[in-house]
């Protein structure tokens, strides 16, 4: 889309072709694997993830990966493993986004502070889809052999929230999550890929491998994110960050539950 120059649509935007159909994911031929990834990063702003297209120039050798896996197989050895189409989740893209319907719109305070009148312009269907989406979150990120790549490069300089995603609360529920029982190779950190590397998606999954952190049972996950937030609160700078305070506590808490208890369900054994 080189109207866009270069910037990522919101998902009201994102033209058909460039959307994935499970038919189309169901003619894959890997073995395992599901040909699809997803982001773990630090929103730049708050209307746009990424308004510069900092973040999609740093992606663009992964995605150029991707495309060559579909033509050329997951890996020299492999080279009829070859699936019909590599997709991606980047939740702007994904999700319904507001302020992208009809127009972005404040909304309205009472001297409390409270909101008093939503302006959310996306349609009844829209917010359906985006609570679905949301509560479903936990699968993309905890799924054994969906891939997570961790977009551990430094925030751009101008970049209105600069906080790196150690510090961010959703990318720490999101790592967390992508150790319950992913297979090493599937949890990528992104900032070991050296500039310029080539190759097939195979060399990829071994120059950034992120290592396994040791599952976190949820009681342990919930006071770290807690102590984390609390601290943020206390002094700035110190803790974990969430643009929505009650993300935290309404939706990383519980969906981590959620997935552990689920995978953990599993049999087998941590690869």
């Amino acid at each position: 889309m080189p109207e866009r120059e270069g910037v990522v649509p919101a998902w009201q935007d994102v033209p058909p072709e460039a959307k994935l159909s499970l038919a189309t994911l169901r003619r894959t031929t890997m073995e395992l694997r599901l040909p699809v990834a997803v982001l773990s990063y630090g929103w730049a702003a708050k209307r746009h993830p990424d308004p510069t297209g900092a973040l999609l120039r740093r992606l663009k050798p992964v995605l150029e990966r991707m495309a060559h896996c579909c033509e050329h197989g997951w890996s020299p050895l492999f080279p009829d493993q070859r699936p019909a189409a590599f997709g991606i989740v980047w939740d702007f893209m994904s999700l319904p986004q507001r302020g992208y319907t009809t127009g972005y719109v404040p909304d309205e305070y009472g001297d409390d502070g409270k909101v008093v009148k939503s302006n959310d312009d996306r349609t009844p269907y829209q917010l359906a889809r985006f609570g679905s989406g949301l509560k479903g979150i936990n699968v993309w990120y905890g799924s054994v052999y969906t891939t997570t790549l961790l977009c551990d490069w430094a925030m751009p300089a101008n970049a209105e929230n600069a906080a790196p995603i150690d510090k961010r609360g959703w990318c720490i529920f999101e790592k967390a999550l992508s150790s319950v029982r992913k297979h090493g190779a599937c949890c990528l950190a992104l900032g070991q890929l050296a500039d310029g590397a080539t190759g097939h998606w195979a060399h990829l999954e071994m120059a950034c491998q992120a290592g396994r952190a040791p599952p976190l049972a949820p009681d342990a996950f919930e006071a770290m994110l807690r102590k984390g937030t609390a601290r943020e609160v206390a002094v700035p700078g110190t803790g974990f960050r969430f643009t929505n305070g009650k993300d935290a506590t309404a939706i990383c808490i519980p969906q981590y539950r959620e997935g552990f208890l689920r995978l953990m369900r599993r049999r087998g054994m941590l690869a």
